[in-house]
């Protein structure tokens, strides 16, 4: 039984937060043997294909790295409508902004009066330098409760940008390695084999970039025979950014 089948099985109808340690016990129980990092994995891809396709998550990882299921069945996520014209005669009528998306109070990371899509935030990506893009990518990973954060040295980074630490439950901890990309091209599938040879024993691969991954990249990265390695586009990254309201420079200035 796949991981992501059998997971949606033990966690559908569950009430409130559900500790790692008996998700796992109940996926063993169903014959499906897998880690705490399997089943992080495939919550974090679960959830990136929904985002992708516009649809809301079935799962969440709380701040005391508990799984909580909040699918149902799938439902599209609402698109905000947009704001009516003014009534007032003697005024003309504001137009909407064309970039408006999301909530304001979910993009606390640029200026207050600022509503923005997550394409006109990945456009601000672009702006970065790779360095402030590589940044960036460390306070999400803060963000999302990785602890340990740290930027590795320029030279001999042997292609890892970022290290961390996700601990679950004060039991679990995995090691994440992570590699930066900030460019509009799609990363090949020898960029994440490369990524892939550069982890040490135990660690856990993630792949930023602010452009997309090319189908042999994807490929690679779920290769069932090899160690799984998670992967975040420029879109996804933006997702995380207004979610946690990540500010995009580390003054919290817009770039």
């Amino acid at each position: 039984m796949a991981l992501l089948s059998a997971l949606e099985e033990v966690m559908r109808g569950s009430q409130g937060e559900q500790a790692f340690s008996d998700v796992l016990r109940r996926l063993k129980a169903r014959k499906v043997h897998a880690g705490a990092a399997d089943v992080f994995d495939a919550v974090m891809a679960d959830w990136a294909a929904r985002a992708l396709a516009g649809q809301a998550p079935r799962f969440e990882v709380t701040p005391s790295k508990c799984l909580v299921w909040v699918g149902g069945e799938a439902k599209p996520v609402a698109k905000p409508e947009r704001p009516r014209k003014a009534q007032v005669k003697t005024a003309p009528a504001a137009k909407p902004s064309l970039e408006m998306a999301e909530p304001p109070e979910i993009v606390a990371a640029l200026p207050k009066k600022t509503v923005i899509s997550r394409k006109a935030l990945l456009r601000q990506f672009l702006k970065l330098t790779p360095t402030e893009f590589e940044q960036l990518c460390a306070r999400v990973m803060t963000a999302i409760g990785v602890q340990e954060v740290r930027e590795t040295p320029p030279k001999n980074d042997a292609g890892i940008d970022v290290r961390g630490l996700l601990v679950i439950e004060d039991l679990i901890r995995i090691r994440v390695a992570v590699q930066v990309k900030r460019y509009k091209g799609n990363v090949s599938r020898p960029e994440v084999q490369k990524l892939r040879g550069s982890l040490s024993h135990g660690e856990v691969g993630w792949f930023m970039t602010t452009g997309d991954y090319s189908p042999g990249a994807r490929e690679e990265a779920r290769a069932s025979d090899r160690q799984p390695i998670s992967l975040l586009s420029g879109l996804e990254i933006a997702d995380l950014v207004m979610k946690y309201s990540v500010p995009l420079m580390g003054n919290g200035e817009e770039a």
